[in-house]
């Protein structure tokens, strides 16, 4: 059993490095785009962290070649659903722990809704209720809106959002406070989404609960929020390539053009919109 089982190894990797020699003008041409693209988009942050930006151009290189590679030995109908999880993981998982914290467009809000629906809350509840008051600012006369907010009005969620908040748009390395344990003791924020479906951050409140039952850093809510996600986007997509008779291609171009990955590897409910879309289109192809 056990020869067998090295034996199958073997062949595989034989497998894979015939590929790479015989794959070998496509990433090429892979790396090229990739070196000038890099070079064309240096700044002065680039200039002052060069072993972050090498580290992660290094994988980028890697897994892309990596990714060429498992293409051409993929590259049936019956198995082409194969490389598209692999794609999309691979290169989003990158992108959920470079990308900055709450990066993308209002990402703290789901991320806050995620965490709700991680605790079991379906509809997160509206604190003003039991204050009488309807919304987050007064209202002066004509019904325009005031910059005074109620005091208490809000959604219950957990002190850890604090550090979100504060964090907005930085990296891990710009803040100190990433290692830090989870406190979930209360906090009443002041938006929480809870106009959105509920079963739109499944994924993610999977991610924070782990994250909060494995007692993880800070940190660890955000990235595995945004690694469930992409999880269930790669899923999705790779079914719907599965079940389309055609484009099987042009599906998986439009499920990784930049900004279906930047929400992907988000927090994002707008994850899910974009896979299920993509899964409904492909029913009517045929």
């Amino acid at each position: 059993m056990g020869s067998l089982a090295n034996f199958e190894i073997k062949s595989t990797f034989n497998d894979y490095k015939d590929m790479l020699f015989k794959s070998k003008k496509y990433w090429l041409i892979y790396l090229v785009l990739i070196i000038v693209l890099g070079i064309t988009t240096m700044n002065r942050y680039d200039v002052l962290n060069q072993h972050f930006v090498l580290l992660t151009f290094a994988l980028v290189a890697i897994l892309g070649v990596f990714s060429i590679v498992f293409y051409f030995l993929h590259d049936s109908d019956e198995e082409f659903y194969k490389v598209a999880f692999v794609i999309i993981l691979i290169f989003g998982i990158m992108a959920t722990l470079i990308l900055p914290i709450c990066d993308v467009s209002d990402e703290i809000e789901h991320l806050a809704r995620a965490e709700i629906t991680s605790q079991g809350v379906i509809i997160p509840h509206w604190t003003g209720e039991e204050m009488g008051v309807e919304g987050l600012y007064n209202h002066t006369e004509g019904e325009r809106i005031s910059s005074e907010k109620n005091a208490g009005a809000g959604f219950h969620s957990f002190k850890s959002y604090k550090f979100f908040s504060d964090s907005l748009g930085k990296t891990v390395f710009q803040t100190s406070h990433d290692m830090d344990k989870i406190n979930n003791g209360d906090l009443i924020i002041e938006s929480a989404f809870e106009q959105n479906p509920f079963f739109g951050y499944l994924p993610q409140a999977i991610g924070i609960f782990l994250a909060k039952f494995l007692d993880l850093n800070i940190i660890w809510v955000l990235w595995l929020a945004r690694m469930c996600n992409l999880i269930f986007y790669a899923g999705i997509v790779s079914f719907a390539i599965k079940k389309t008779p055609a484009l099987k291609l042009p599906l998986l171009a439009v499920a990784c053009i930049p900004i279906s990955m930047y929400q992907a590897s988000s927090a994002s409910i707008d994850c899910m919109i974009i896979g299920l879309s993509i899964l409904s289109i492909s029913y009517f192809i045929y």
